[in-house]
């Protein structure tokens, strides 16, 4: 019987660990925090759940991965649509006039700028997603790879802001979703503990979600992070009347906050969520400059030539952004994959 470290109970080593538990192996998870989450973690406010660090909506049109989560727990539905704040007024975001083209390759841009205004045109570019981008990286999309365009939002959805079959959140919120993956009798977990690849050598694999950079005592140089301060305010009043758009962006870096949640629309609470750029220690958004994937790649290779001891997974582990869905589904396949 394989002994398995997993370090970090995020969605990764929270989906990992139960398909390799299923497989029958011995697996512990080891997490810093006192819950299991990751950034999805949130708490029980009045009869619902409120997130920790800004809202988290599941969404795929993945079979599989539904079919997963559906173990655990039941999805509530939403549609989620958001807006805008741009010339004095709240605006769809993104908005309609933007059409996707026909072919796009990123091999042809130099950055994340270049590729946005070929796309969007100068106008919106500037209005939509220059302060914004600054304001929430840190850093002028001038400086960031190209390849994050898959990341940004850019189409409409018939009024839509995602285009995944499915949308919703946990009923029993996040946590407990996480906890229920967890409970299995092939699973021993271990909270409020930051461990070390070098206290883990009695294990046989280790499955490694937290920082790469971190886990080879930065050899190639850190990996920086974008952090996230939310706080939760029963005084900011919903500035517009459609009360089923959840969330506001506010572009401008003379607003302090990113964007603002009204949770009445997601979960039925009369809170606002206020988002807040942060720089700090909580791994919110790689910040993916050109010669951080340059670095990152260097990490890959150097977690590639150790593969029969060490998987990395998740946002931290692979450094780069992931929705919840792509990670569902990557962990499933490394606990598949696995040969032991």
């Amino acid at each position: 019987m394989k002994s398995i470290a997993i370090v970090g109970a995020g969605i990764s080593g929270c989906v990992v660990a139960r398909k390799l538990a299923e497989r029958g192996c011995r697996v512990t998870v080891f997490e810093a925090n006192a819950n299991p989450g990751g950034l999805a973690e949130d708490r029980k406010v009045e009869d619902a759940y409120i997130p920790l660090w800004g809202p988290h909506i599941f969404r795929t049109s993945n079979k599989q991965v539904y079919k997963f989560i559906n173990r655990f727990c039941k999805l509530s539905a939403t549609t989620h649509r958001v807006r805008i704040y741009v010339d004095g007024s709240y605006v769809v975001f993104p908005p309609d006039s933007i059409k996707k083209p026909a072919t796009m390759s990123i091999d042809y841009y130099a950055s994340l700028k270049d590729i946005l205004i070929d796309i969007v045109g100068p106008q919106i570019y500037c209005k939509y997603y220059e302060e914004y981008t600054q304001k929430k990286l840190g850093v002028d999309a001038s400086y960031l790879a190209p390849q994050i365009i898959s990341l940004i939002p850019l189409f409409n959805h018939k009024g839509r802001y995602f285009s995944e079959i499915i949308e919703g959140i946990p009923e029993v919120g996040y946590v407990t979703l996480f906890q229920n993956m967890l409970d299995h009798k092939m699973i021993s977990t271990v909270y409020n503990l930051f461990v070390a690849a070098r206290e883990l050598h009695s294990f046989d694999y280790i499955i490694w979600s937290g920082r790469i950079d971190e886990y080879f005592d930065y050899c190639f140089g850190e990996l920086f992070f974008a952090s996230v301060r939310h706080e939760i305010s029963q005084n900011w009043t919903w500035p517009i009347s459609e009360k089923e758009e959840a969330v506001i962006n506010f572009p401008q870096t003379n607003v302090p906050y990113i964007r603002a949640t009204n949770y009445q629309a997601l979960n039925s609470v009369p809170y606002i969520g206020l988002e807040y750029p942060l720089e700090g220690n909580l791994c919110a958004y790689p910040i993916l400059t050109s010669k951080a994937v340059i670095k990152r790649n260097k990490y890959i290779e150097k977690a590639e030539s150790i593969k029969d001891k060490v998987s990395f997974i998740g946002r931290q582990g692979r450094f780069e952004y992931s929705s919840m869905d792509r990670c569902v589904l990557n962990a499933l396949k490394l606990g598949i994959s696995l040969k032991f």
